[in-house]
């Protein structure tokens, strides 16, 4: 970064209608069904990156 200050970037809404939607998909009930079968996807620990591989 330019300005050694800056750290980092926090990206939000800039404009009222994107924090209405924002709230509006935080209250979507996710069903259970979704995440079964994300965990279907999940790799097998052993190609996982990170200390949790440990």
């Amino acid at each position: 970064m330019r300005d050694h200050r800056i750290q980092s970037t926090i990206v939000g809404a800039s404009r009222p209608e994107q924090l209405r939607e924002s709230v509006g998909l935080a209250t979507q009930e996710i069903p259970d069904a979704l995440f079964d079968e994300l965990e279907t996807l999940t790799p097998d620990r052993s190609h996982w990156i990170g200390p949790q591989n440990r």
